[in-house]
């Protein structure tokens, strides 16, 4: 009985062992992973999106942060940078819109990327593949650039509907 529970005893301390030569969980985003990871590029903003974005320091300052994405490489480097954007998005949500760009559909869309921006988080935090909700935040922030350039450049003048009045009221 006694050797028994001693060799019981040992192929436990065996097996602890081997699970403490497992690697550990990575610091890094994995080699493969740098390597294969296929970001869509950002859209760019039109003349006219640019100008009227170039006097809103709230928006510059996501801007600015969204280009690191690029270039971020680790684990704590992204964690970082996730909590700047996720932060970014809140000011931008509060601060005051341009006038051409204080609109529902531009500040969903602002909603949506913050939204997804929160799931790579997440992602991150708990150790998942973060490969796709990063594309997907990505994909919101094009999004919402895309918005932009649609409501700077196709803000119709409601002055050229007047005539249509006119003549439905008549009829």
């Amino acid at each position: 009985m006694r050797i028994l529970s001693g060799l019981i005893l040992w192929m436990l301390l065996l097996a602890a062992c081997r699970q403490g030569d497992a690697p550990p969980v990575a610091d890094a985003l994995p080699e493969a992973a740098k390597d294969s990871l296929r970001l869509p590029p950002t859209i760019a903003l039109s003349p006219e999106a640019r100008a009227v974005a170039e006097g809103w320091a709230t928006f510059n300052t996501l801007q600015q942060r969204m280009e690191s994405v690029y270039r971020t490489r680790g684990t704590e480097d992204m964690e970082l940078l996730l909590e700047e954007l996720v932060e970014a998005c809140r000011e931008l949500e509060v601060s005051e819109y341009p006038e051409p760009f204080d609109k529902p559909s531009v500040r969903s869309r602002e909603k949506v990327f913050r939204t997804f921006l929160q799931k790579t988080q997440a992602d991150l935090h708990y150790r998942v593949d973060l490969q796709e909700s990063l594309v997907q935040a990505l994909e919101a922030y094009n999004a919402l650039r895309d918005q932009l350039n649609r409501v700077a450049v196709g803000d119709l003048d409601p002055s050229i509907f007047a005539h249509e009045k006119d003549t439905t009221a008549g009829n």
